[in-house]
């Protein structure tokens, strides 16, 4: 991915993450990802990792804020799937629809 840089990828719902997830799986080895809330295959938030496991992160995936580089002291980039699908598309009719009826 990106080289020396941290990749952050914002992943927005209903937009086919799953797929950047498991190219990401691909890239990294394992203690070198935070991936939706996890490290190592255990559920953990940012705030409980150790410094030298932080260091040690090149990527971090999820549903997450600008602004998650904060927790690092390196440099960054941020990317996304921007891209809409047809999921999206449905998820965002039921949900104005939804608001309709309230």
């Amino acid at each position: 991915m990106s080289k020396g840089l941290l990749d952050i990828f914002m992943h927005i719902l209903k937009t086919g993450g799953t797929t950047l997830n498991e190219l990401f799986n691909k890239q990294y080895q394992l203690n070198e990802i935070f991936d939706h809330d996890s490290f190592q295959y255990k559920m953990m938030k940012m705030d409980q990792l150790k410094a030298g496991e932080k260091r040690n992160i090149k990527a971090v995936t999820g549903h997450y804020f600008y602004g998650i580089h904060q927790e690092f002291s390196r440099p960054f980039n941020y990317f996304s799937d921007v891209t809409r699908t047809g999921g999206q598309s449905h998820f965002i009719l039921l949900f104005f629809e939804g608001l309709s009826r309230i």
